[in-house]
């Protein structure tokens, strides 16, 4: 059994290089990489320019520890009908983003969430992209239920899953 932690409930305290520390002081073997909602309060590396070139630093690191990533979990804020499209053109890139970064630390999934405010088609024809951005990351993506609406169900995510195969 191998104990995991997300990097979203430490990294505030720190860099997340003091979040990884602070993991193998308490004994954690694997951690699950955020990239999610905490851009103001932890380095979640998506929203920089060299975010690869760090991402690669800090797998060293980690290696270096006997840490290993085991999942990652996208950048929380996602496309939405409600946003502008400039907005949601931003999110698309964060996403992806997210996508690499856990390729990168050696992720074997990334956790993202359907896109609620979009019907199930319009969700399977973004899974479809992203799942081929995982492919080229070598990771995979898990699709997370929501807490609310028709995603909250696992015959929904079920149906996504089916369509996407």
């Amino acid at each position: 059994m191998r104990l995991s932690l997300n990097t979203a409930y430490i990294c505030p305290m720190g860099s997340m290089e003091q979040t990884l520390i602070e993991f193998k002081k308490a004994g954690f073997d694997t951690y699950d990489f955020s990239s999610s909602f905490i851009i103001s309060q932890c380095d979640t590396y998506i929203d920089k320019v060299d975010y690869l070139e760090r991402a690669k630093k800090l797998r060293k690191f980690a290696d270096d520890l006997g840490l290993v990533c085991n999942q990652s979990h996208s950048f929380m804020k996602y496309i939405s009908k409600n946003n502008s499209e400039k907005e949601n053109a931003y999110l698309w890139m964060m996403c992806i983003r997210s996508i690499e970064i856990a390729g990168v630390l050696g992720a074997k999934y990334v956790v993202i969430h359907p896109f609620s405010s979009y019907s199930e088609e319009e969700n399977v024809m973004y899974f479809k992209q992203l799942a081929e951005h995982a492919r080229k990351a070598h990771t995979k993506i898990a699709i997370e239920n929501v807490p609310e609406g028709i995603f909250s169900y696992e015959e929904s995510i079920i149906s996504i899953l089916d369509k996407i195969n």
